[in-house]
């Protein structure tokens, strides 16, 4: 199977993995190359943002005493919290797409 993987509607870019790649042995190995570095930025990136979003998480506590501006801000924290887990799925999304493009490569003759 050879074609083109996306990473998504935010992708930089599709991840190319055409006959022109897959025939030239200098051109697959730049290819390759891209593509780990490009895994690893993405890995780290995904890390960072699951560190911020732990931190996010409201802790489990009962809200009777707290100010209406308190409420407000936690529940924008939780908010956040969401938007921070959305980015981690796409950034898994491209995490997979990624990695397919790296098995196709390696499995190709």
């Amino acid at each position: 199977m050879t074609g083109v993987f996306t990473t998504g509607p935010t992708s930089p870019g599709p991840i190319s993995t055409g006959p022109s790649v897959l025939e030239d042995p200098g051109r697959r190995e730049r290819r390759l190359a891209e593509l780990r570095r490009r895994r690893t930025l993405l890995r780290a990136l995904r890390d960072d943002i699951d560190l911020v979003w732990r931190g996010l998480v409201p802790a489990e506590v009962d809200g009777s005493w707290r100010s209406a501006a308190q409420r407000e801000y936690l529940e924008r924290r939780g908010e956040l919290a969401g938007e921070l887990r959305r980015a981690c799925r796409e950034l898994d999304d491209a995490l997979d797409a990624v990695n397919a493009a790296i098995a196709l490569i390696v499995a190709s003759p």
